[in-house]
């Protein structure tokens, strides 16, 4: 599934970040939150 919205990502195995065209980063809605990387940051609404 792709898709520009955040809610409900928590609940796939696995999530994959893309920056233009390019995977910035990979894993679990967990392991991206620890991460505190993009997806993080799209989390907190920065």
């Amino acid at each position: 599934m792709v898709t520009h919205r955040l809610r409900g990502l928590s609940r796939f195995q696995q999530i994959i970040v893309m920056d233009n065209g390019q995977i910035i980063e990979q894993g679990t809605h967990a392991e991206l939150l620890a991460r505190q990387g993009r997806y993080y940051q799209f989390k907190q609404g920065l």
